[in-house]
């Protein structure tokens, strides 16, 4: 979502300075625990394509936004992309029923506005039908942040206009897991733990340019985006170890990384504004959030960014819940996960699981290498049914959207294996695999019942 940047001053010395004391600040309200300890929500944030009568990206999105006039409905990099925002959902009692609506009636409502424009609106990994001619700096949003942005990433990084453009073409669901403050680190390493086996049942990226490169292609280009091989240490990654002993730890590790926005802050009396803009130029898959609003005292956040856009709402909260489940089972024994997985393990099973999706073995503590399929459908929709029945989730609920994922486990048909089949059947025929992707979607049944073209 980003801040506003309209109004601010850069410094680089003077931020700096602004890092350091708030990481300080932070530090301290850890150890006094000035943070909420107690209760578990989620929200979201979606990003959505707006297409042109021939399934191309469509660079309108500030004029559509004028028309939408929802505080849930922002701007996103690249000018043919929007995204939705929610309000935090409680996952107790019909709470993630709730946020099933409120996206649904966001998405339509999105939609109708899209239509009077002669625009449709998708939610898709990667967008198939982006050509090179698309991938400019030129279309990216016209707004300070994203210029702030790019200028600084050519300062650091070799190609970066190229490399920023490329992100334009990636599309997330992003979860915003509230977590109790004592156990964050806990529910942290198992967040990472949980991403693999979870991203390799819900692939929605197969391609690039028209070009296959993986089964959720968003972490290779997103990864070269974040400035990955290049000369300083990438911005966009999953870790190289588990937390040892403190959420603050990850905060403390962002003071690395070279300023990419130095904007000061003279409107807001935040206590953590410029530490969080910081972070927010750190693109980890698993990315630790503290609260900057509300009432009451503060309280700490993960945001699980590697799951894709699309293809229906139904099959994104179905991964949501896949994952809030396993990270809350596997994060409550985490002690045994962490003395049976050795973090080196866990990030080869998430590079797999991204490159191969269901069709490579991953590693499981006490189980060794086993294909995903065996994995989920034998072992892990069971431990995430008891970790979201630990958090009072209505029984009913847990198993519908499980039962999503049991049947795309079984089918195989993840949404990224559905365009792969399709294009299989009618090679070069991308604008109509759009095509027929937005009609599918439109009907919200989970991809594992889209027909098989």
């Amino acid at each position: 979502m980003g801040f506003s940047l309209e109004y601010q001053n850069e410094d680089d010395a003077a931020f700096g300075w602004q890092l350091r004391k708030e990481t300080e600040r932070l530090r301290s309200a850890f150890l006094e625990g000035a943070f909420a300890n107690e209760g578990f929500d989620i929200g979201f944030e979606l990003e959505l394509q707006l297409l042109d009568k021939d399934q191309k990206p469509k660079r309108v999105s500030l004029n559509l936004l004028k028309q939408m006039n929802s505080s849930y409905v922002v701007p996103e990099m690249y000018a043919s992309m929007i995204e939705f925002n929610s309000k935090h959902f409680s996952i107790t009692g019909g709470g993630l029923l709730k946020a099933h609506q409120h996206l649904r009636a966001l998405w339509r409502y999105c939609a109708r506005v899209c239509r009077k424009n002669y625009i449709d609106l998708v939610a898709i990994g990667s967008l198939p039908t982006f050509s090179a001619e698309d991938i400019n700096e030129q279309y990216l949003t016209d707004l300070p942040r994203y210029k702030k942005m790019t200028a600084r990433l050519k300062e650091q990084y070799p190609d970066s206009d190229i490399l920023v453009s490329r992100n334009g073409t990636c599309n997330g669901f992003h979860l915003h897991f509230r977590i109790p403050a004592g156990r964050a680190a806990d529910y942290y390493n198992a967040a990472n733990i949980a991403s693999a086996p979870v991203l390799a049942v819900s692939g929605n990226s197969p391609y690039f340019l028209k070009n296959h490169l993986w089964q959720e292609s968003r972490i290779y280009v997103f990864e070269s985006c974040g400035g990955k091989n290049l000369r300083q240490k990438g911005r966009a990654f999953l870790g190289d170890h588990y937390v040892r002993r403190n959420f603050f730890e990850l905060f403390q590790e962002n003071l690395k990384f070279p300023l990419i926005l130095s904007a000061l802050n003279t409107k807001t009396p935040d206590p953590f504004w410029h530490l969080m803009l910081h972070n927010g130029t750190i693109w980890r898959w698993n990315r630790p959030v503290i609260s900057l609003y509300g009432q009451g005292p503060l309280h700490v956040r993960i945001e699980h960014r590697s799951l894709p856009s699309g293809p229906t709402v139904i099959d994104m909260l179905a991964n949501a819940l896949f994952w809030i489940g396993l990270t809350k089972a596997i994060g409550d024994d985490i002690q045994n996960y962490m003395l049976y997985s050795p973090f080196q393990r866990i990030k080869h099973n998430f590079y797999v699981a991204a490159q191969y999706g269901l069709d490579q073995p991953l590693f499981w503590p006490r189980r060794g290498e086993i294909l995903p399929q065996t994995l989920i459908v034998e072992h892990l929709l069971p431990l995430a049914y008891e970790g979201l029945k630990s958090l009072d989730m209505p029984l009913a609920l847990i198993k519908m959207y499980l039962g999503v994922i049991r049947h795309r486990a079984c089918t195989g048909q993840t949404g990224s294996r559905w365009q792969q089949n399709f294009m299989a059947h009618h090679p070069g025929e991308w604008s109509e695999m759009v095509k027929v992707y937005v009609k599918e979607q439109q009907k919200d049944n989970p991809i594992a019942e889209w027909d098989n073209v």
